[in-house]
């Protein structure tokens, strides 16, 4: 009896409870992973449905589109992306004016410029696009997901067939190219070299140099302004109100469907963001349940910790640690098999929902589920005290009376 009592250390109770019998743990840890499979799945989902959603609506575009009134023609997609060829320029100081209008969220100016297929640029023809990479978020939405432009690099189109880090000659001043955007199926906007405005400034100066193409910018009168509005404002009553107002520019309103879709987008996005807090209450009452049949089995196991001496802070202890194994345990798999469901399913639940979960979304999203495990491992822990706890209020000879564990 003394020989079996030594035995029964701290090391070697916590091992018995944990891992005897096999199959009843195998079982308790599958319960537990689909637990947090559909935590983690839910969590992962939200936030790619919230990423895609945003992303989509910046990439429906602007809902006006200031050019000049003798632009050239339009195909009907451009208003949406804000790219054209023009070689006309818009009025002195109307950027300003219109950032001032009630109505008027933001005017995005973009500046335009043609290369020739010449020693000017090593690329050939281009388009060139300036844009303010502090306002221009419908551009930067063409990032691949969890791609971040470096500060004063150039994007390109997807069309440009250079390796991001490379470097582009642009008038005799180099530039490094951060990225290319993804592919969006207009042929101005995939072939076209976009340059920050700083950029563009540094290339202006560098084309004064000797054996350079000049290159000049007139700066105040860009090629084009994307405006977006208020909820509240209506795009073509605006429309007339601009172009009354200001002669000599041409006002685009996009497609009414547009502010009907981006509006959906929103809506999408707001229920990706509450998925994680549906989720979660109901990922710990699931789990608090399975605790409470699983102590309840093993309620003469406590008894015979009592009845051998154990102190109650020894069997909280033995308690707390045993959750947070298995909620480490069931978490790495749970995370594991939701994420690699939903690479698997991403194009089924994007088309489920009406917005593709864009490449990369739900690969993006998992670093920030990472940040939740310590506190989901936490609520684990603290149910299985509670249960325990309330365990303990019972007499010894109450709990070694239960059918043994």
């Amino acid at each position: 009896m003394g020989r079996e009592g030594e035995r029964l250390t701290v090391a070697g109770v916590m091992a018995r409870l944990l891992f005897r019998p096999a199959g009843r743990f195998r079982l308790w840890l599958l319960l537990m992973s689909l637990v947090t499979l559909c935590l983690s799945g839910a969590l992962l989902l939200g936030a790619a449905l919230e990423d895609a959603a945003c992303r989509g609506g910046l990439r429906l575009g602007a809902e006006l589109l200031v050019m000049p009134q003798e632009g050239e023609s339009l195909p009907p997609e451009s208003p949406l992306l804000g790219v054209t060829s023009s070689r006309s320029l818009l009025p002195e100081g109307i950027e300003a004016a219109l950032s001032s209008l009630p109505g008027i969220v933001s005017a995005v100016p973009r500046y335009l410029s043609e290369t020739a297929a010449d020693a000017c640029c090593e690329s050939g023809e281009l388009l060139l696009v300036g844009f303010d990479p502090s306002r221009d978020q419908e551009l930067l939405s063409w990032q691949p997901p969890g791609e971040g432009g470096e500060s004063g690099a150039i994007l390109a189109g997807w069309k440009l067939l250079k390796a991001p880090g490379a470097t582009i000659l642009l008038h005799g001043h180099p530039f490094r190219l951060g990225g290319r955007l993804e592919q969006s199926g207009n042929r101005r906007f995939d072939a076209a070299v976009f340059i920050p405005l700083e950029g563009l400034r540094n290339m202006e100066r560098s084309s004064r140099q000797e054996g350079a193409t000049p290159f000049a910018v007139v700066w105040g009168r860009p090629s084009l302004i994307l405006l977006r509005l208020a909820a509240t404002v209506s795009p073509a009553m605006i429309s007339r109100t601009l172009e009354e107002r200001f002669p000599g520019i041409r006002v685009i309103p996009a497609p009414l469907s547009v502010r009907g879709e981006r509006q959906r987008l929103e809506r999408l996005a707001g229920s990706g963001a509450a998925l994680p807090f549906l989720a979660w209450p109901l990922a710990l009452a699931v789990t608090a349940l399975l605790l409470g049949l699983f102590w309840r089995e093993r309620r003469r196991n406590l008894g015979l910790m009592i009845a051998l001496g154990w102190g109650r802070g020894m069997i909280f202890l033995l308690a707390g640690i045993e959750a947070l194994l298995f909620s480490i345990f069931s978490l790495v798999i749970g995370t594991a098999g939701a994420w690699g469901l939903l690479r698997l399913l991403a194009a089924d639940l994007g088309a489920a929902v009406g917005v593709p979960l864009l490449p990369g979304a739900v690969a993006t999203a998992l670093p920030g589920m990472l940040l939740i495990w310590p506190f989901f491992a936490g609520g684990v822990v603290v149910e299985g005290l509670l249960i325990v706890y309330f365990l303990l209020r019972q007499e010894p000879a109450e709990l070694l009376g239960a059918p043994c564990g």
